[in-house]
């Protein structure tokens, strides 16, 4: 699983599943190394948890749009120095129909209670598929191509609330998949410096 664009980022995430020979699983890591990729290595349990690790900041985004608030300044509040790009933007970057999948596939192997967060994100994304909004790939997303399918609001708080809530909100979600060990520490650095594009280890990042 190749962190696009990988030229750049130079990682990727190799996810064994259990029983895999070890010889191969050498062989494996080996080729990574040559093709001079930084590896986080998962099983299938905690497979893609470094795309996991934005369910919650994407969910709270869509939302907040789902109640009327602004595109542009929702992209906007859901970037900060730890998240460099908003989140909006991101999918439709990466394609709304894409991210959908993804959700649908990481939401149906949570406890119904879990899975039920993610509601929201998972409403806002159907009803953009399903009206052909796919993103910037056809010119009609988030940010693109005319208004969202539903009323327009004001926000119920001021832009710098907003952000440090999706601040908070994401570091809170890094330090939770640390702790459960879905994401080991070092790993969870090389997922903020180079995936993410923060530039900042998790330790720098929590520091008052």
């Amino acid at each position: 699983h190749l962190f696009y664009p990988v030229e750049l980022t130079g990682v990727a995430e190799t996810i064994f599943p259990a029983g895999f020979p070890a010889p191969l699983r050498k062989r494996t890591m080996d080729f990574a190394r040559l093709c001079g990729l930084e590896t986080l290595v998962q099983d299938e349990e905690r497979a893609f948890a470094a795309n996991r690790l934005l369910l919650p900041v994407q969910c709270e985004a869509v939302r907040l749009l789902l109640e009327g608030g602004p595109p542009s300044v929702i992209d906007d509040v859901s970037s900060c120095t730890v998240l460099p790009r908003g989140q909006l933007a991101l999918m439709d970057g990466v394609g709304l129909d894409i991210i959908l999948a993804s959700v649908r596939n990481y939401v149906g192997r949570m406890r119904e209670e879990k899975a039920q967060d993610y509601a929201p994100l998972l409403d806002g994304l159907e009803r953009l598929v399903s009206g052909g909004r796919l993103g910037r790939k056809n010119g009609s997303g988030f940010l693109c191509g005319g208004p969202l399918p539903w009323p327009p609001a004001p926000p119920h708080e001021d832009i710098a609330s907003l952000r440090k809530r999706f601040e908070r909100l994401f570091l809170d979600t890094c330090l939770r998949f640390v702790e459960g060990k879905a994401v080991e520490r070092g790993d969870m650095d090389v997922i903020l410096k180079n995936v993410l594009g923060s530039g900042r280890a998790l330790e720098d990042v929590l520091k008052p």
